[in-house]
């Protein structure tokens, strides 16, 4: 047995309208959150790219100074260029 009269069916249409509208603002709440973590992920794939960018480099400015010509280097020159060829090839596990 259902009971219907104008206050109740006034009461139970608030509240339809009132979850409708709770309904809408979850799946808004939803929605943004999810944004917000798509663009976080953006953010952090962003951020690796530039890590990976900047490893390569070093690697390349890295295989630069190995393979630089010393013939014209002093004997100064060629202390500081052994030493920094020795930390290279720590870095990399070479020795």
């Amino acid at each position: 047995m259902e009971i219907s009269t104008p206050k109740f069916d006034a009461l139970k249409d608030d509240f339809n309208k009132k979850y409708e509208l709770m309904s809408g603002f979850a799946c808004d709440y939803a929605r943004i959150e999810s944004e917000k973590v798509k663009i976080e992920r953006k953010r952090v794939d962003a951020k690796l790219q530039r890590v990976e960018n900047y490893r390569e480099r070093s690697k390349i400015n890295d295989l630069q100074i190995l393979t630089k010509d010393t013939s014209n280097m002093n004997p100064r020159q060629l202390q500081d260029y052994d030493f920094l060829c020795g930390v290279i090839r720590d870095k990399y596990g070479l020795n």
